[in-house]
């Protein structure tokens, strides 16, 4: 497909400059009030990339190309987008690049001259080709940088088996996007590194065995991970193909049998797609005419978990039913637990529930910085919500008259699950989930003083136990200590701060203190003393303080806010100055 460029309009820049007023530019992104009328912006809220020609409002949540944007403004459109370069010749075949989501090549995949032969490489730090994946490169889609977008537009994506095939898509005008190595080779992260919010993929395979296996894969791993609402697959039947043991023809092969054919037709394959659900697919006849595998909803229905029907008309049904069999699962760190209104309620319920979330990455954008392994306790989400429906429940519904075919639980599901719950627990309904009043990562004291020495959830505090037992022997404390221990056991917290310079000895009494309350906070009705520590010069080691108290209570570093402009400057200077007395207060 040739894509005629008429080099007299204005340039895309000039277009954003001109129509939508930027405040200021850096590099290619323009800093501008929101375009649309009903967001009275009297901040620059928004951005626009001409390179990319897209828009975005972070006040609104939205955004979509800049030609979309040109009609609803009713102005004339920036020039159009030059079509993708083609894959380059090279002296070892065509290549594809990777980018991440910032736009930056990752790796490359390379195909042999005349073979259907797939390498990757990229490019090591010294500037050297290796012909290897990179670390950064697994569950990486193509052309995921252009994909940013797509859920705001509410456009459908295109999941297709190779390059060459989401290419050409692309020059038709679709969203399109596949995985390295080919047909088997999609997973779990592939999924997670999709946009969220996506609303419709459309699974476009090759005519064979493995390439119909392969969308089968692809489209449980989308519902489950991606959390995508409408996974739709054209059948090979649809492009007028018979399936084939192996080397079936693909999109590819279809547009070039007509040369006429371009979007309409393939907006007509996206209408006669059929859902994920409903797909039979085909009998492996690579394997002597023996079937298959089922499908994937098939395979999980005698995996244990409690079967629910669902049907329209029957959501008061379904949705309680749903909500008793999250209430039973296993009281670990992926149940769902019921939010107090306060940690020292007893009966109170907030109508919300509570998720559990483990630290995986630091996170540069959170205001506190959160130790990465820790576990936080959350309001559920409706994808918290759907994940736990399809880990513990499997899904029917009713086909025909008496049929009952598996389907997966969709958002609208949860969120029917959630408002149930909320309704019924706020009109005065017993909560059915354990109640959780917090999250500690430590052994702690409940509030009679009996310990808590095994990690999990604790019935009898509502509090949420988190540490490895390796780290903490609860075999060195006195089930009933005396004075005489608690006076060494005071002994050896302070000994952790003795070299601190101390402006006197009821400072080191006030750092005492703090470890305490740390420790005793959850049990302490009403307000507990702010703690500060304060010195005349810097680098003196009052952070170093803190981080001594937050180890010594909880065995890990504080929770801190994250640096602000110029904070870390302070810091740098703070570690290169000298030792004057503190004060803790």
């Amino acid at each position: 497909m040739q894509h005629v460029v008429d080099h007299d309009l204005p340039t895309a820049r000039a277009w954003v400059d001109s129509h939508l007023k930027p405040k200021r530019w850096r590099g290619d992104e323009a800093a501008i009030r929101c375009p649309l009328p009903g967001h009275k912006d009297t901040h620059e809220s928004a951005s626009a990339n001409p390179v990319k020609r897209v828009w975005y409002c972070h006040a609104c949540d939205t955004g979509d190309t800049l030609f979309q944007l040109a009609k609803e403004l009713g102005v004339a459109p920036p020039p159009p987008l030059p079509p993708p370069p083609p894959p380059s010749p090279t002296e070892r075949g065509v290549t594809y690049s990777y980018h991440d989501e910032r736009g930056e090549q990752v790796f490359e995949v390379v195909r042999q001259p005349g073979k259907k032969d797939f390498r990757q490489r990229h490019t090591a730090a010294d500037g050297k080709l290796v012909w290897k994946l990179p670390a950064g490169g697994r569950g990486l889609p193509y052309r995921l940088h252009e994909l940013a977008t797509l859920p705001a537009s509410g456009k459908p994506l295109f999941l297709v088996e190779g390059e060459k095939d989401a290419n050409r898509l692309v020059e038709l005008g679709f969203a399109a996007t596949c995985n390295a190595g080919g047909a088997g080779k999609w997973t779990a992260a592939h999924s997670r590194r999709l946009p969220r919010g996506l609303t419709t993929v459309v699974l476009l395979g090759d005519a064979d065995i493995p390439g119909q296996r392969h969308l089968e894969k692809v489209g449980d791993s989308l519902v489950k991970y991606a959390h995508v609402e409408h996974v739709l697959v054209v059948l090979p039947k649809a492009l007028g193909f018979e399936v084939q043991k192996k080397s079936g023809k693909d999109i590819s092969d279809w547009l070039d049998e007509d040369l006429k054919r371009g979007t309409e037709d393939l907006e007509r394959l996206i209408s006669e797609a059929v859902p994920l659900a409903d797909v039979q697919w085909p009998e492996d006849s690579a394997n002597d005419g023996a079937k298959g595998k089922p499908k994937a909803a098939e395979r999980r229905k005698d995996d244990g978990r409690h079967e629910i029907i669902y049907a329209p008309g029957e959501r008061l049904r379904w949705s309680r039913e749903a909500i008793d069999r999250l209430a039973r699962t296993p009281d670990d760190e992926h149940a769902l637990y019921e939010s107090p209104v306060t940690a020292t309620s007893t009966r109170a319920s907030s109508g919300m529930l509570s998720a559990l979330r483990r630290v995986d990455l630091p996170d540069d954008h959170s205001v506190i910085e959160k130790p990465v392994g820790s576990l936080w306790m959350d309001v559920a989400s409706e994808d918290d919500v759907l994940t736990r429906l399809d880990l513990y429940t499997m899904w029917l519904r009713l086909k025909g008259d008496d049929e009952l075919v598996p389907m997966d639980p969709t958002k609208a599901v949860s969120q029917a699950v959630l408002a149930r719950y909320k309704t019924d627990t706020l009109e005065g309904s017993r909560p059915r989930f354990r109640p959780l009043a917090g999250v500690v990562d430590a052994p702690t004291m409940r509030r009679d003083g009996s310990l808590i020495l095994k990690p999990g959830y604790d019935p009898a505090s509502r509090l949420y136990v988190d540490f490895d037992t390796a780290d903490w022997d609860p075999g060195l404390l006195p089930e009933s200590p005396s004075q005489f221990e608690a006076k060494v056991a005071a002994n050896e917290l302070l000994s952790v701060v003795s070299e601190s310079q101390f402006a006197g000895p009821l400072d080191g009494a006030v750092w005492l203190a703090l470890v305490l309350t740390i420790v005793g906070r959850t049990y302490v009705f009403g307000n507990v003393p702010l703690f500060g520590i304060t010195a005349n010069q810097r680098g003196t080691g009052k952070g170093t303080l803190v981080d001594l108290a937050t180890l010594s209570a909880t065995g890990h570093l504080p929770a801190k806010w994250a640096p602000i402009s110029g904070r870390r400057a302070e810091d740098a200077a703070d570690a290169a100055g000298g030792g004057e007395p503190l004060r803790a207060t």
